[in-house]
């Protein structure tokens, strides 16, 4: 097997779950490229309004339209001396990513993004 990706019909939503793919297939094929077409291919197919894509590979997915979204995180513990420092905690594995956001379509499609 070179590569498979799977996906949830969520309502009206497309979920890509879980995908794999050989990396010494992926350089000449472009196989993870080519798997999120399948998946915007599948969302229009199954005629949802929305494909989620995930959070991770923010880059690569922007240059098919994906936009990133803030995600937050709720977390309180039993324990309320280690409630004061989960943030610190957070801190420390939060990470910092850098990456330029591309887009496939010119500013007057569909706004500037």
């Amino acid at each position: 097997m070179v590569a498979f990706f799977t996906s949830i019909k969520n309502f009206d939503i497309l979920d890509a779950h879980f995908l794999g793919y050989d990396p010494s297939e992926n350089i000449e094929c472009q196989l993870y490229l080519n798997m999120l077409y399948d998946l915007i291919k599948e969302g229009i197919d199954k005629r949802v309004s929305k494909v989620d894509m995930s959070r991770t590979a923010v880059e690569i997915k922007s240059t098919v339209g994906a936009v990133p979204h803030d995600m937050y995180l709720y977390l309180k513990h039993a324990n309320k001396l280690l409630n004061k420092t989960v943030e610190t905690i957070l801190g420390y594995v939060k990470p910092n990513e850098q990456y330029i956001i591309r887009s496939p379509f010119r500013d007057d499609e569909l706004g500037n993004l």
